[in-house]
């Protein structure tokens, strides 16, 4: 059979791309460490079990397909409390954040249109775009300048008349970065200039560790009409399988295309819509004491990190992840190395290699992006294991 050359010549997701190799060590007998996904490992707040015993036996029929009022007046409510004042109808709910994406691209982007993106990105953003016969150009923010958004010539310079739209998330994965306003209002102008569409992925809005306050793109009123947010259950509420997320824009030709694009999909699972509306009802207070959980392993991560000779690593300001440059010849190999031929104590640890999180070619050959969502003492342990590898790997530099 001839498999699509669209799909042959997709990558492997890098964060599942060596879990044969984990499972192989685990089968060996070790205890293998995971800091390669996002998967948060707190618990799911018991208001989404509590909903889901509490919805009736009966006939399970198709939902709105643009998504439940339950869901719907959820996430308004929701952005209400910060001042995003979108209308239950301008809110759509998709499966997870990503459909929210192929939504945003397929009703922006013709095939051979220019998606621009800010590298280093979240690496289905590629992968996607690649899908759709979207092409890329991308902006490059660097580690020396804490992933700073440059000037808006560094824009211009890769504006091209087949872009129709900007693509990123804030907090950044990978790298952690939480945009400042006037980072915003750059893109915002220049997207503004070119009626650009901006596809803003706020989904780790819930995680920041500044003492600046997280700025949407909705706060720039200049730009709403050109604005698709998006947002999921699964990071805010450590609710990833519920694969419930939004995609809201006041935009009418937009609204009018999701509406077609949910209705070509039948919807999301209206069991899982219900169990996700009812997380509307926690306490503020559970966002506070997930913020100091995880503000309490990145403060452990970096300790671990400034013992550590010879790296360079991003400190991150917001959601879970931090991007290691390392002494090595190559990262895919120092990652191999580890799960097949270094352990120490019967542990080993599994990270993410970082090239594919970067357009530009050799760009994150010798770095690894770090999530920890693991508890406290593994992530310590882990950050051990690496630096006591790197002492003795065979390719370092």
């Amino acid at each position: 059979m001839n498999v699509a050359k669209r799909v042959k010549e997709l990558p492997v997701s890098p964060t599942r791309r060596y879990l044969g190799m984990a499972k192989a060590a685990e089968k060996r007998g070790l205890k293998v460490i995971r800091l390669s996904i996002g998967q948060p490992d707190l618990p799911t707040p018991r208001e989404y079990f509590e909903a889901l015993k509490q919805i009736p036996e009966g006939t399970v029929r198709y939902p709105n397909a643009t998504g439940i009022d339950e869901m719907r007046t959820a996430q308004q409510a929701y952005y209400a409390r910060y001042g995003i004042n979108y209308s239950a109808d301008d809110i759509f709910v998709t499966a997870g954040a990503m459909e929210g994406i192929r939504f945003a691209i397929t009703a922006v982007c013709n095939p051979g249109d220019i998606m621009l993106l800010i590298e280093p990105f979240y690496t289905n953003y590629n992968m996607i775009t690649h899908l759709f016969g979207v092409d890329v150009r991308a902006i490059t923010t660097r580690a020396e300048d804490h992933y700073a958004i440059p000037d808006e010539s560094t824009f211009e310079a890769q504006y091209d008349e087949r872009m129709k739209a900007i693509l990123l998330s804030n907090p950044c994965n990978p790298n952690g970065r939480v945009y400042r306003r006037e980072e915003l209002e750059t893109i915002a102008r220049f997207a503004k200039k070119h009626d650009l569409v901006i596809i803003s992925d706020e989904v780790y809005r819930e995680f920041n560790f500044t003492p600046h306050p997280f700025i949407s793109f909705y706060e720039l009123e200049d730009i709403r009409e050109n604005l698709v947010l998006l947002d999921s259950a699964s990071k805010k509420y450590a609710a990833c399988g519920t694969r419930i997320g939004t995609a809201a824009t006041s935009n009418t030709e937009l609204k009018q295309a999701f509406t077609k694009l949910c209705q070509m999909n039948l919807g999301v699972s209206s069991t899982e819509q219900s169990a996700v509306a009812a997380l509307s009802r926690v306490d503020e207070r559970y966002h506070e004491g997930v913020r100091e959980i995880y503000r309490s392993r990145r403060e452990a991560m970096l300790h671990a990190f400034s013992k550590m000779k010879d790296i360079r690593y991003s400190e991150p300001e917001g959601a879970f992840y931090s991007l290691v440059k390392l002494p090595v010849d190559n990262a895919e190999n120092f990652i191999q190395w580890l799960l097949n031929d270094f352990s120490v104590d019967g542990e080993t640890v599994l990270v993410t290699p970082a090239a594919d999180f970067y357009y530009t070619p050799g760009l994150g050959e010798d770095e690894i992006r770090i999530s920890y969502c693991v508890e406290e003492d593994d992530l310590v342990r882990a950050l051990r294991i690496i630096e006591k590898g790197l002492a003795v790997y065979p390719g370092r530099k």
